[in-house]
């Protein structure tokens, strides 16, 4: 996991380290695997329609079918002359979308996991379908409705999404008498607290590394992008810097977490995996990650008491990072954009979209769809519901590539004792100049 897809507000690295375990443990559901059970091409729709396939290419399938197929079959039985072919492409998932939008056969309905760059060339080609008049787009809660947002026009359904939070575990926060701190200091001295007792605060597995910025991005939720939302557009359009930002006193300050001790020994040497391992084994107190770590977690200790709370970093409202979820969209291609309208608009209501998020326990995107989440998500809402939150897509998601790699590199470096936070800053600047558009 070595691209910083963190910052294309994609979950492709999780992706790449759930395609890996499911490879492992022999779960992988294969590729081109049609959905039977959602019919058959041979089946007559409702009042007399021919029967549709709809061709559905997404990467999810590694951790999620069950919910998936729930979904589908419900789908199918509302409206019976539509068959949906599923292909699951956990890998070189972007790569082959793109060849089979240049061959003009592109998936029918299919998950927008690119980076935006590569996004807006799809609709410059012709091969997104806009979808701003559809009856859900006024649903999606705004934090979630940006990621499938270009220049003012939606081009697909979020349906979903994650918080960015510390989650921890309860048992050891109520063994030793902590509550969720409010502010930074608060959070160091339970940092602290924990550090004496033997217990690391903080779970890091830098060695996939895309749980390199979690941290950081946190931190510049408030410090940065809560007075500034658009201080992406002034940094890629030379307005600002890195170096005149908060950014620096945000890396010096991560890398103090390490020098005080407050992480796990050997950072850059644990994973994903050994990072909840030691959160379950109550080894490690919390961990700031994505709340895919939630239900990641429950297929390891279901019962295992989880909470969150945002990171407060900088003095005032602190404000909880929202990760859309992957928006479905349509080709603009398809033979079919009538059924597969419909196919989308049932994703986006309470049978579908609700039956799907309970089953995974996962936040609604969508202000009319309810869900029974997991009790570890509860603290997210009130930040939800009061608009207390900031979408990972405004908070380098429309970074170029070179600079999302240079922070990663950075931070890695920084680990590592290899680079100095004066560095990595020049290294960030030096990128967004080097690929400024003209």
């Amino acid at each position: 996991m070595v691209s910083r897809d963190i910052l294309t507000n994609r979950p492709m690295n999780r992706r790449s380290f759930l395609t890996r375990s499911a490879i492992a443990t022999g779960t992988l559901t294969g590729a081109g695997s049609l959905l039977a059970a959602c019919g058959s091409t041979g089946s007559t729709g409702t009042g007399g329609s021919s029967s549709v396939t709809l061709k559905h290419l997404t990467w999810s399938r590694a951790y999620d079918a069950a919910a998936q197929d729930a979904v589908y079959h419900a789908f199918h039985a509302a409206h019976p002359n539509v068959t949906v072919a599923f292909e699951n492409l956990p890998q070189d998932y972007e790569t082959i979308l793109k060849a089979r939008f240049t061959s003009n056969d592109g998936p029918d309905i299919f998950g927008l996991n690119a980076p935006r760059a590569d996004i807006q060339a799809m609709i410059d080609a012709g091969n997104l379908l806009e979808l701003s008049d559809q009856p859900w787009v006024n649903d999606m809660y705004d934090s979630a409705k940006v990621g499938a947002t270009y220049n003012g026009k939606i081009y697909g359904v979020t349906y979903l999404q994650y918080t960015w939070s510390v989650m921890y575990n309860t048992k050891v926060f109520a063994d030793h008498n902590i509550t969720p701190p409010t502010t930074y200091d608060e959070f160091l001295s339970i940092c602290e607290k924990l550090k004496k007792a033997g217990i690391a605060p903080l779970a890091l597995g830098l060695k996939d590394t895309w749980l390199s910025s979690y941290i950081p991005f946190s931190m510049a939720a408030t410090a940065i992008y809560r007075e500034n939302p658009q201080f992406d557009a002034d940094l890629l359009a030379g307005r600002t810097t890195f170096a005149q930002s908060e950014w620096p006193k945000i890396l010096n300050d991560y890398l103090d977490l390490q020098k005080r001790g407050y992480f796990q020994p050997s950072q850059l040497g644990t994973t994903y995996n050994q990072g909840l391992q030691l959160l379950v084994a109550g080894q490690a107190a919390m961990v700031l990650n994505g709340s895919w770590f939630i239900p990641d977690t429950r297929t390891v200790s279901p019962n295992l008491g989880l909470a969150l709370f945002a990171l407060p970093y900088k003095p005032g409202d602190t404000y909880l990072p929202v990760q859309p979820g992957e928006p479905w969209s349509i080709y603009n291609k398809t033979k079919h954009p009538t059924e597969a309208k419909q196919y989308l608009e049932y994703w986006a209501n309470q049978a579908g979209a609700g039956a799907y998020l309970s089953m995974r326990g996962l936040l609604s995107a969508l202000k009319s769809v309810t869900s029974k989440t997991d009790p570890a998500l509860d603290n997210a809402l009130p930040y939800i519901k009061s608009g207390k939150t900031i979408s990972t897509v405004n908070m380098g998601g429309t970074w170029p590539t070179q600079v999302g790699a240079a922070l990663t590199d950075g931070i890695q470096g920084l680990f590592a004792n290899t680079t100095t936070v004066d560095q990595v800053i020049k290294n960030l600047d030096a990128a967004v100049q080097a690929n400024k558009k003209s």
